[in-house]
């Protein structure tokens, strides 16, 4: 196999915030494992956090500055929350009447108290463009804090860099498209899929091209160590047809779980015992969702139909599934199913934003990230046109640019929390 390349970084100028501290919100966050905050772009495209109730804003990034002509403007994007909740990685797209780099990559502390000084670890080189519409970068902390995996665009293609937010450097990985990655539950290994290839890299982590494990197959997306011990589970083409494996990324025994057809999207629950899987292609109308067993015992077909999207609850009771409208393709109906009982609560139907929709589409991928979910499983934030004339906002008609919150008893109206584009909530 011909080596994978990886991408050159060139040192690009550092860029400066003017600070302006009487625009920034100060808070109390509390400490690890109460954090419950929703991170969100508002309309005006900076990140606040706030309570689930919409209270007690927090802005997070530097305050955009008066718009003058010949100079740049800033645009926040895509918010990504550390697994320790007390970080955000986020972009930064530059207009280009400044001039120079178009996209940054910056994190900062998720109580504020850095708002005006974030920290950058990648610029775009002059001329590069995002990497999925709306996208400039997609960055995957670390399980320990303390490093952020990214896919950004280079002058020569597609990239993964790694950046270390302690020792503050910036590593190039491997060069490619399409690229997928995915951590080990240690923070010690790196798992990437570019192109047909499946890559494993491991601390002290280098830019040698990593070792390639055997096996690939085109018909995944998203490589995926269990979230509690080194299994690796991911898809490999044989003369007999694909199947999903599972790998002990130590030992390297590998065993076969189920086979793939077309497609295959997957997610671990949280325990590491299960897969949720759908099959097929969610943009055609055969697809269908699974449960599968991670020691090859079982596997099960629960539904079937259009469905873009599944995400385990943090407790791994429940999945939420994303179903698309069958006579408008652009809305989605979310319902969520208790695993154990197979009973599904509709909650609702809107027409997502187009950060969310990007989330959807790669949702294998975008859930190791970003969730949805409140860490205690009990509520979802959507952002979109919620269809239901018979809720009352007191914002009046926000279309798309509306973000709700829905406890998923299905008992409770969707309550408006802000205006925005986009929203996540913290891991705990």
């Amino acid at each position: 196999m011909v080596p994978t390349p990886t991408p050159t970084i060139t040192p690009t100028p550092t860029l400066t915030f003017t600070p302006t501290p009487e625009r920034v919100v100060e808070s109390q966050i509390d400490a690890p494992g109460s954090t419950n905050r929703i991170a969100y772009v508002n309309r005006d495209n900076q990140i606040f956090t706030v309570k689930p109730d919409g209270s007690d804003p927090v802005l997070i990034t530097p305050p955009r500055p008066p718009l003058i002509p010949g100079q740049p403007d800033f645009f926040y994007t895509w918010p990504g929350w550390s697994p320790d909740s007390q970080r955000i990685v986020f972009s930064v797209a530059i207009s280009p009447t400044g001039g120079g780099a178009p996209y940054l990559l910056m994190e900062t502390t998720a109580d504020g108290s850095r708002a005006n000084f974030p920290n950058l670890l990648f610029q775009n080189e002059p001329g590069t463009n995002t990497i999925v519409s709306g996208g400039p970068h997609y960055a995957l902390w670390s399980p320990d804090s303390k490093k952020v995996s990214a896919i950004v665009s280079t002058s020569q293609g597609q990239a993964i860099i790694l950046s270390d937010t302690v020792e503050r450097s910036t590593l190039p990985l491997v060069l490619g498209a399409p690229l997928y990655l995915g951590w080990s539950p240690d923070s010690e290994q790196i798992l990437i899929h570019v192109g047909e290839s499946l890559l494993l890299f491991e601390a002290p982590f280098t830019s040698d091209g990593g070792e390639t494990l055997a096996g690939s197959s085109p018909r995944y997306l998203t490589p995926q160590f269990a979230p509690n011990d080194n299994r690796a589970a991911y898809v490999v083409d044989s003369e007999d047809g694909a199947t999903l494996n599972i790998q002990d990324a130590s030992g390297r025994e590998r065993i076969e779980i189920v086979e793939v057809g077309a497609l295959l999207f997957f997610r671990w629950s949280p325990s590491g015992e299960q897969l949720a899987m759908i099959k097929g292609d969610p943009l055609a109308d055969a697809a269908s969702i699974w449960l599968a067993a991670a020691d090859g015992s079982s596997e099960e077909e629960i539904l079937e139909g259009r469905y873009r999207m599944i995400m385990w609850s943090p407790d791994g009771s429940k999945l939420l599934l994303a179903l698309v409208d069958e006579d408008d393709p652009a809305k989605l109906h979310w319902s969520v199913i208790n695993v154990q009982s197979r009973e599904i609560t509709e909650l609702v139907s809107f027409t997502p934003s187009n950060e969310i929709l990007q989330s959807h589409f790669f949702f294998d991928q975008y859930s190791s990230s970003h969730t949805f979910w409140s860490p205690d499983s009990q509520s979802l934030v959507f952002t979109g046109e919620f269809h239901d004339s018979s809720i009352p906002t007191a914002m009046g008609p926000i279309g798309r640019d509306a973000i709700w919150t829905v406890d998923v008893s299905g008992t409770q109206a969707p309550t408006l929390m802000a205006e925005g584009k986009t929203a996540f909530w913290s891991p705990d």
